[in-house]
């Protein structure tokens, strides 16, 4: 009777600890269920406390710890359910939430066939001297001329002026800019310089030609007279980095006139043939004068005018006496019947 009684006990305990455990469970937020199987006497005294186990934060921990009772009473099992609280995290008031900028885009420059858009402006005759970066700006630049049939004069042959090796009737330095278009830094004509449009320099009258300084990062231009000289001072431009641009950085001196060389030998003068002289007669006079002839007359229109004078040679000079000459003023005296 003892035995079944105590039997009975022992399974209305395990129904109690079950209900209880499960109640317990469901007040755990979710947590599952731990079904504990209260052990024998002989497997409590035996049985090895297992190791606490670190609670991560955030979950629920359930421990079932069995208390050992004594032969013939109903052991009892302690449950016990722990929560370990999330640490809360306090986003400060004050802080302002960063938004996202979106970066700018970089836009590539489409690439420019800049001599052959200038030749397209200037005309197909021109000429291309350069296509480099001249002024040392990163950039490439194109430098064409228009040549010219004008040769310097020797007075230019001064070691000042060895540079100056381009004869030309126009000129320009252009390159590509940032909207992918064709920018003239420089346009040199025979009426003056313009720099980006504007102009800074006028030749007046107009050159025949320009005698240019090769190009580069300095810029100077004589202009010419058709026959080679020059004729007012030059124009000299330097690349300022800052300006990105030409500016004018002064004159250029001319060469000072060619010396007249002496002849070498003695100009030989030309004589014009004389022109005969007018007829004339012989009239006598009173007295016995001798006759005159009148002075000849210079044709004018000569570069060199020569007067020739006649100068009796064969005549003899005639010899008068003193009686003679009394009785020709005595029949001069007496009128006549």
């Amino acid at each position: 009777m003892r035995k079944r009684e105590h039997r009975i006990r022992n399974i209305a305990g395990i129904i109690l600890v079950s209900l209880w455990v499960m109640l317990l469970a469901a007040c755990g937020e979710g947590a599952e269920p731990v079904t504990t199987t209260p052990a024998s006497p002989t497997q409590a005294a035996t049985a090895t406390p297992e190791a606490p186990q670190t609670p991560v934060s955030g979950e629920t921990t359930t421990v079932a710890t069995p208390t050992v009772a004594p032969p013939g009473e109903t052991p009892v099992v302690t449950v016990v359910v722990t929560a370990t609280p999330v640490p809360s995290t306090a986003v400060p008031t004050d802080t302002p939430t960063p938004t996202d900028t979106p970066l700018p885009t970089a836009t590539p420059t489409p690439y420019v066939d800049v001599q052959r858009e200038v030749l397209l402006e200037v005309g197909t005759d021109w000429s291309v001297a350069a296509n480099s970066d001249i002024n040392g700006d990163g950039k490439t630049e194109v430098v064409a001329y228009l040549a010219s049939g004008t040769a310097p004069s020797s007075a230019f042959a001064d070691p000042a002026y060895a540079g100056y090796d381009l004869v030309a009737a126009g000129l320009v330095i252009a390159q590509q800019d940032d909207d992918g278009g064709v920018r003239f830094l420089l346009r040199i004509t025979t009426g003056g310089v313009t720099v980006d449009g504007a102009q800074v320099a006028s030749f007046s009258p107009a050159a025949a030609a320009l005698l240019v300084q090769r190009p580069g990062a300095q810029v100077s231009v004589i202009p010419l007279n058709s026959a080679g000289e020059g004729y007012i001072n030059g124009v000299m431009l330097n690349w300022v980095p800052g300006a990105q641009a030409y500016q004018v950085a002064g004159q250029v001196d001319i060469p000072s006139a060619e010396p007249t060389a002496a002849p070498t030998a003695a100009p030989t003068p030309t004589t014009e043939e004389a022109y005969p002289p007018p007829d004339t007669e012989e009239t006598p006079t009173e007295g016995g004068a001798e006759p005159t002839t009148p002075a000849e007359e210079t044709p004018s229109g000569g570069d060199l005018m020569v007067t020739k004078e006649e100068t009796p040679t064969d005549a003899e000079p005639a010899v008068t006496s003193e009686s003679e000459s009394e009785s020709e003023s005595e029949s001069e005296a007496t009128p006549s019947p």
